[in-house]
C-alpha cells in the first residue's frame, strides 16, 4: 500500500509495536484503556488513521470504517512481518524522528539543551534531538545502536521476503 503519510493508532494490547512504528518514524498514537470500540473507530476515522487491533469485536464493529487490520498473533515479531509487507513498511528510512514516548516530530537540541546530557554522550557521533512535547532528550548511546540494528534486521527481513 503506497501514498500519503502513514499514520496509525493502536489498541491497547499493541503498544510495544506501536513503540516500534515511533522509532521508525511512524505517526502513531495509541487507544486508553477502557476506551469504548465507537470512541477507538470515530477517532481513527476522525484522524484518518489505520487502526490496528487484536479485539474481534472491535474488528466486527468497523465496517464504516474500512481503515482496520485485525492482527490475529501476540507476537511481535508476526505483527511486524504482517504490518511490513501490507504498507510496504520501511523501518530505517525515517528513524528515530519521532518521540517514542509522546509521538511529537523530533528537533536538533540547542546548544543549552545538548548541555544538560550526560558528559560522555556529548563526545557520540550523531546529533542530540529534543521533543518539544515532553522535553526529553535523545543521543546515539548504546541503546541506539540496538534499536538501529532491530529496525535494519525488519528491513532486511521484509526485503529477503518479497
Amino acid at each position: 500500500m503506497k501514498g500519503g503519510p502513514k499514520r496509525f493508532l493502536c489498541d491497547e494490547m499493541l503498544h510495544r509495536l506501536g513503540r516500534y512504528l515511533r522509532m521508525a518514524g511512524y505517526d502513531t498514537l495509541f487507544t486508553a484503556k477502557g476506551d469504548h470500540d465507537n470512541e477507538v473507530l470515530r477517532r481513527a476515522e476522525e484522524e484518518d488513521r489505520w487502526l490496528f487491533t487484536c479485539d474481534t469485536k472491535i474488528f466486527t464493529h468497523s465496517y464504516k470504517w474500512n481503515k482496520v487490520l485485525l492482527l490475529t498473533t501476540s507476537r511481535l515479531a508476526e505483527q511486524i512481518d504482517f504490518i511490513t509487507h501490507h504498507f510496504n513498511l520501511k523501518w530505517s528510512e525515517d528513524a528515530f524522528t519521532r518521540c517514542t514516548i509522546d509521538n511529537t516530530p523530533l528537533v536538533e537540541a540547542t546548544q543549552e539543551q545538548v548541555e544538560k546530557v550526560p558528559p560522555g554522550a556529548r563526545e557520540l557521533e550523531g546529533p542530540v534531538l529534543y521533543c518539544p512535547g515532553c522535553e526529553r532528550l535523545y543521543w546515539r548511546g548504546s541503546h541506539f545502536e540496538k534499536m538501529w540494528e532491530q529496525l535494519c534486521e525488519f528491513d532486511k527481513k521484509a526485503s529477503a521476503n518479497l
